[in-house]
């Protein structure tokens, strides 16, 4: 034959006469744009323009709600990613299904849900095998849900295929030749099978376009079906004039040779680009969808099924930040542009209507007609590395595709070229003035630079801003309140001076990991103003205002666990006492005692601030647009910060009219707290990073070890959640030593790796599957020297951990997640910024030391560094021999730690069935000090509380169930000074850590008190004995756990203790942040760290990533008890 197109053709089904059962256009609907066209206008632009059916590669909400009402059929879809844990846990897919299906199609005026996608092309040869396994138990577990829900007749799960799972060989390439691919036909045909069984249709994407992009001799007329090529003739059975219809009737074949000839088939995805290559334009894109659909609705069906084809086209609209891999024409598969004009005419009815328009979104808002282009004055570019260096920036960062060979613009000389890239990039960035510069090679213009062909595009506003603007003043106006308005904790009356603040000591716990003891900091107390009682409360008898207060305050200690509440007082008031009367009266954030005459004087003085705070709002936003939002929050700060010294001015003043007046008659006293948490915030951010050099750093000496030697490493080194590597980061402001900062810690490392050789060896595992350290020559650890054009100023907060920065962090191209076998154990990115500030990212194999190991090795090399010469304090110590397993091996716990629960909770598929987000709160001392004392046992150390705290908010937040289910809290304890028999050598450096685990029912967390939670945090540290340790190691040594368990457990990892400061000066001072950035793939973790603020008073960060749903009421709990 004279082409061969059966690697290009479809599938078969059956020789009968079978119809398809299809009503009407579907379209697929993408997001993977820049800038959101609103979804509410694009339903509207759906059913003005006559498509019926839309598919969704998500179950985004505000889709959905749009689409409530709208009598569109839809097909919403479960990402791959969410396979494994669909396919492992039937809880999962019925809460997914509960959230995502019944929530919207049972509701009166709901979406019409039609189909459920379980996964995107999973079988595709590209995804080796990843999701194969995943896929029909998946399958299984959504459909069974949704029958569950009572929508089995009505909603199907389906699994969207690519047409690569089936063929024709080459030595017969016609359709009735057509079967599966033969690694995955037997599941091919279990698949085919449950979907038959339950009424579901085979769905699979067809592009014929990609035939002809793949093929430089492949027919350009057969891919059309108005084309004029030689027929394809498949022996006496059929004669094929294009190549869809072969692709699909392989297909047929397939499933007929499968013992499956009635399967329902839908095309899932089938479109032509209009940009990116030399045959994708709107001239092509028109009469292929034409002709598709004028084919499809026809009733013709294909040569062996007739009737109409169920097909959806692709796609809706241009996505410009979808990945270009396959090609430069994937962001230009729509039918409408990115602002929802309609790219070409289409009649959707099929019938060969002329000059029948397609409708444009309504109500779209551009932003200024303006645009950036290269600065005219700039005249030799030819040989401009900086202008070729900037364009290439500017592409990386946005779409410029259109400048591909065969593309719209690929007419545009240099000049253009440049001109185009930069306005791309200023488009994709809002226009913002500083993103038109380029090291003053560009200008903003407001005369248009498109011509006839290549149009420079203006970017559309996103529908959302408009409300996230009112948000944004909402939220300002909250901040000014919180920052005006105390709050009122519990009131009181006594004759003494009252309720003294709780005991501000928090423990030097040998229990937990510790940093080197460091001198403690004064604690510097934030001052308090007190609040006159309110007209109401004045009409109250001091009998019945005092039973009142003293109902309060018992329902407030109630729901703090401190039920018993004359011991309660008892224990403050004592404490009180042992203070002098002095240091009582000075001390601040203290007890108040108001006596009421002064009240109204008082509360006038105030009202006259809150009129002062009224009247810095309306000017705030007087000159709103006049101000950038930078400019705006420095107003609203000062007029905050304004009316918080006018307050305190107040208090002083009403203070000293209460001097001498402790110790007479009993008065009406207030014990007040100012807020003590707040949720810190971090932007999104692309840092562009420039590699300039990745080399290996070997030992600067001779080492102990040589070719072929290994290290034995411990079963601590090589339990289940380290083998990982440590991500940190490290920012510090411009250095004012001049020695260069990439060869100083070049020349430092090399130094320090000779004392600690095995970070310049590799990990291979042994013939049991334990790891050890090998050693092969010019292995070493890796220096990566990059540079970035940002400065640090506009990585936005830099003490507020932020996942963005992870482009800091050296990665190897196509590296494995969680790989640390032949991987180099110690890798360092320095990159310096614009403004000369740096930053060094670290990636240390957990396998070879500890959070405590970690900073010893950190301190030598920064030491190294700023001395000049090896300094080691102390002496590094290797001995995993100590952490040897007894034989035989004793197991004398339980080890809950390790264990594999079953997990019949709604825990697991609450944290997991969305990407979480990452939550940062700042604690004070005091309020970490005020959760300890309200536990109420003096036994109790601050992380005891604080973890009981975290956990029980934790719970309630997530709302888990059943109340009865069984839940673990795991953290990791310092066991160094456990070990007696004999103990550690010092300076060892290894994993010295055992797991505690404190077990409960969910009503245990729900219904008991704090003080109840954390004893059982208490009793699960203590547990933690050198008994403990070596029945640990016995036991990975028998039953070596291999994957994380998670089950209804949350694991609190404290950094806390740890020297992360004082062990990172280089040289060029105290770093601005040190610490972990990203948590979220592990969205069972909570991290407390250290504030990086050099005036840091024992303040913490408490970091934790949540479902989206459980956010407000996480914060809600952590501030509120």
């Amino acid at each position: 034959m004279g082409c061969r197109v059966g690697f290009l053709i479809g599938v078969f089904l059956t020789l009968g006469l079978l119809v398809w059962e299809v009503s009407g256009v579907g379209v697929n609907w993408g997001t993977m744009s820049s800038h959101q066209l609103p979804p509410r206008r694009v339903v509207k632009a759906l059913k003005d323009n006559g498509f019926d059916k839309v598919k969704l590669f998500e179950a985004d909400a505000e889709i959905l709600d749009a689409l409530a009402g709208s009598g569109i059929e839809v097909m919403l879809a479960l990402p791959n990613l969410m396979l494994q844990e669909m396919s492992q846990d039937p809880g999962a897919a019925s809460a997914w299904v509960e959230a995502n299906v019944t929530r919207y199609c049972c509701s009166p005026g709901g979406v019409k849900i039609r189909y459920v996608a379980v996964g995107n092309e999973p079988f595709l040869k590209t995804y080796n095998g990843s999701f194969v396994s995943y896929t029909l138990p998946a399958l299984r577990n959504i459909q069974e849900a949704i029958n569950q829900a009572g929508l089995g007749t009505e909603v199907k799960a389906t699994v969207p295929f690519n047409a690569d799972i089936y063929f024709s060989p080459d030595s017969n390439p016609v359709p009735s030749a057509g079967d599966f691919r033969p690694e995955i036909r037997d599941i091919t045909i279990q698949v085919v099978q449950y979907l038959t069984q339950n009424g579901a249709p085979f769905v699979v994407n067809i592009y014929p376009f990609l035939s002809l992009y793949s093929n430089a001799y492949f027919p350009v007329e057969f891919a059309f079906f108005d084309g004029l090529s030689k027929p394809v003739r498949d022996g006496g059975i059929a004669v094929y004039t294009n190549v869809f219809d072969a692709n699909l009737d392989t297909l047929i074949w397939a499933l007929r040779k499968a013992g499956y000839p009635n399967t329902k088939v839908v095309i899932g995805e089938v479109g032509w680009p209009t940009d990116g290559d030399e045959n994708a334009n709107a001239q092509n894109a028109m009469r292929f969808n034409q002709g598709l659909i004028r084919h499809a609705l026809s009733g013709e069906g294909t040569p062996i099924r007739k009737g109409q084809i169920d097909f959806y086209l692709f796609s809706l609209i241009d996505e410009n930040a979808k990945s270009i891999a396959p090609g430069s024409f994937e962001r230009h598969w729509g039918i409408f542009e990115f602002d929802g004009k309609p790219k070409y005419e289409l009649d959707l009815s099929g019938k060969g209507a002329k000059n029948k328009g397609l409708v444009a979104v309504e109500g779209v808002v551009y932003m200024h007609k303006r645009w950036c282009i290269l600065n005219p004055e700039v005249e030799e570019i030819s040989n401009d590395d900086e202008l070729a260096r900037n364009v290439d920036y500017a592409c990386s960062l946005s779409d410029c595709t259109a400048l591909e060979y065969g593309s719209s613009c690929n007419h545009l000389s240099a000049r253009g070229n440049a001109s185009y890239a930069f306005n791309m990039y200023y488009q994709f960035k809002n226009q913002n003035e500083w993103d038109c510069d380029f090291s003053g090679l560009a200008v903003v213009t407001d005369v248009d630079p498109s011509d006839e062909e290549c149009l420079f595009p203006v970017m559309i506003t996103e529908a959302h801003s408009v409300m996230l603007l009112h948000k944004r003043l909402l939220y300002i106006l909250l901040a000014i309140a919180e920052g005006c308005i105390v709050f009122l904790l519990l009131e009181c009356e006594t004759e003494d001076e009252g309720l003294d603040e709780v005991d501000e000591d928090i423990e030097q716990d040998q229990d937990h990991e510790q940093e080197v003891p460091t001198e403690e900091e004064p604690i510097v107390k934030a001052s308090v103003v007190v609040l006159a009682p309110k007209e109401s409360q004045r009409q109250l008898s001091k009998k019945k205002l005092k039973r009142r207060n003293s109902k309060n305050l018992k329902l407030c200690l109630q729901n703090l666990g401190a039920t018993n509440l004359r011991k309660w007082m008892v224990h403050q008031n004592a404490k009180k006492k042992k203070k002098k009367p002095k240091e009582a009266k000075e001390q601040r954030n203290s007890v108040e005692v108001v006596d009421d005459k002064n009240g109204t004087e008082k509360e006038e003085a105030e009202d006259a601030v809150g009129v002062d705070v009224k009247k810095k709002i309306k000017k705030v936003q007087s000159v709103r647009k006049k101000k950038s939002s930078k400019e705006m929050d420095a107003a609203v700060k000062a007029a905050a910060s304004e009316a918080a010294a006018r307050r305190a001015k107040v208090a002083g003043a009403a203070k000293k009219k209460e001097k001498n007046h402790f110790n007479q008659q009993p008065l009406r006293c207030s014990f007040i707290m100012t807020p003590r948490v707040e949720e810190l915030h971090f932007p999104g951010l692309e840092i562009p990073i420039t590699i300039d050099r990745v080399s290996p750093v070997l030992p600067a000496g001779p080492i102990p070890v040589g070719h072929g030697d290994t290290l034995y490493l411990s079963n601590l080194d090589d339990m289940v959640g380290v083998r990982v590597f440590t991500p940190t980061v490290y920012f510090y402001r411009p250095p004012s030593d001049p020695k260069p900062v990439t060869k100083t810690l070049e020349d430092a490392l090399a130094r320090v790796l000779v004392p600690y050789y095995p970070f310049s060896g590799r990990l291979r595992e042994s013939g049991n599957g334990k790891l050890e350290v090998f050693f092969e020559p010019n292995q070493g650890a890796v220096l990566v020297e990059a540079h970035s054009e940002m400065s640090l100023g506009s990585l936005g907060d830099l003490t507020v951990p932020n996942p963005d920065w992870k482009a800091l962090i050296y990665s190897f191209p196509s590296e494995e997640h969680y790989k640390v076998i032949d991987m180099p154990l110690l890798i360092a990115q320095v990159t310096q910024f614009r403004c000369g500030g740096l930053s060094l990212g670290l990636r240390m194999c957990h396998c070879l030391c500890d959070g405590i190991g970690a900073m010893q090795f950190l301190n030598a090399w920064a030491t190294t560094a700023r001395e000049g010469s090896v300094i080691l304090r102390p002496n590094p110590c290797w001995d995993r021999e100590f952490f040897r397993a007894r034989d035989p091996p004793r197991v004398e716990y339980p080890h809950l730690e390790f264990r594999r629960t079953d997990d019949e909770s709604s825990l697991t598929r609450s944290l997991w069935e969305t990407k979480p987000a990452q939550k940062c709160f700042r604690v004070t001392r005091e309020y970490q000090a005020l959760v300890k004392s309200l536990a109420g046992d003096s036994l109790l150390t601050t992380f005891d509380a604080m973890a009981a705290h975290i956990w029980r908010s934790w719970v309630r937040a997530l709302d888990v169930k059943p109340r009865d289910y069984g839940l673990r809290l795991t953290f990791a304890v310092n066991a160094r000074q456990k070990l007696k028999n004999p103990p550690l050598r010092e300076g060892f450096y290894g994993n010295a850590l055992g797991v505690a685990c404190a077990t409960s029912s969910v009503i245990g967390l729900l219904n008991g008190p704090l003080a109840h939670t954390a004893r059982l945090v208490r009793e699960a540290r203590l547990a933690v004995s050198e008994e403990y340790l070596r029945s640990t190691i016995d036991y990975i040594e028998v039953d070596r756990p291999k994957k994380l368990e998670f089950g209804g457990k949350l694991t609190i990892t404290q950094w806390t203790r740890f020297s992360l400061y004082e062990s990172a000066d280089f040289g060029w001072g105290r770093p601005i942040y040190a610490g972990p950035i990203d948590l979220t793939p592990t969205p069972q973790v909570c991290v407390f760290l250290p504030e990086g603020r050099e005036d840091c008073d024992g303040t913490m960060l408490v970091c934790i990533c949540l479902p989206k749903s459980a956010c407000n009421k996480f914060k809600e709990l952590l501030y509120n008890f």
